[in-house]
């Protein structure tokens, strides 16, 4: 994902993130969630977390896990990190104390939060950071990690920020392709990471959804996903704007 940070004239904050994902593994599209309408992200359907969401309140959340390492004595999916962030009244600091108690109960992370005026980066693989006002790529290594794919982000979105339509010109970065049709899943798993290609496209694991988020100077939040099928072509898309409350306004 690559996401910038006070940076644009109209945009506090900007993020692109695509989910790559088994296949198989069910999830439903973004929406207001029922049980916490407070929420707004897509749902795992097998665990019940989200991978990147936003409260009411310009709250937004997201997660990656870390390739090639197992997670086997995890109890609780990451995906309830993302979750339990934007459900909770709590600060920031206060969430990761509470993330330093329960870590070892999570599978390998990496977390965004942004509370509304600053970005943090949580991690059981890294040490915890501030991310200042900027451009930045990250995924399923430790933040810092140069790869291709990450450089590829970072500099596509540089671009993206004097482009004339900011919206498509992301969505067309985060639509970036390889196709891996003829690799075995084992094959798939370990090329993908060296690839600098953004979408996967694979018959077992690949891109699931893109998503890009828009908090505006007038406090403003757009949010707009596209899910795939497994061959990539566009399954469904949904829009979502909303106003945040007065005094919780984004201000990177």
């Amino acid at each position: 994902m690559a996401f910038a940070l006070g940076v644009s004239q109209d945009y506090p904050l900007i993020l692109a993130a695509n989910r790559d994902e088994m296949h198989e593994r069910p999830s439903a599209p973004a929406e207001w969630w029922k049980d916490c309408p407070n929420i707004l992200g897509g749902r795992d359907l097998l665990a019940g977390g989200t991978w990147l969401g936003v409260n009411r309140k310009g709250r937004l959340a997201t997660v990656t896990n870390f390739r090639h390492e197992a997670d086997n004595q995890s109890t609780i999916s990451r995906g309830h990190l993302v979750s339990d962030y934007l459900a909770t009244e709590g600060d920031a600091e206060n969430f990761r104390e509470k993330i330093d108690k329960e870590k070892k109960v999570f599978g390998p992370f990496n977390l965004l939060i942004f509370d509304g005026a600053i970005f943090h980066y949580f991690s059981n693989r890294a040490e915890t950071a501030r991310l200042e006002p900027g451009v930045h790529a990250i995924s399923n290594v430790k933040r810092g990690t140069t790869l291709p794919k990450i450089l590829r982000a970072k500099q596509g979105l540089e671009k993206c920020l004097s482009a004339n339509d900011l919206i498509k010109c992301l969505f067309k970065l985060l639509s970036d392709a390889n196709t891996y049709d003829d690799l075995s899943i084992a094959e798939e798993t370990e090329r993908m990471p060296h690839d600098a290609t953004l979408f996967v496209k694979g018959p077992y694991y690949g891109t699931r959804s893109s998503t890009v988020v828009l908090f505006s100077n007038r406090g403003k939040v757009r949010f707009l996903e596209r899910s795939f099928t497994a061959k990539g072509e566009l399954r469904g898309e949904c829009s979502y704007s909303f106003t945040l409350p007065e005094n919780s306004k984004s201000a990177p």
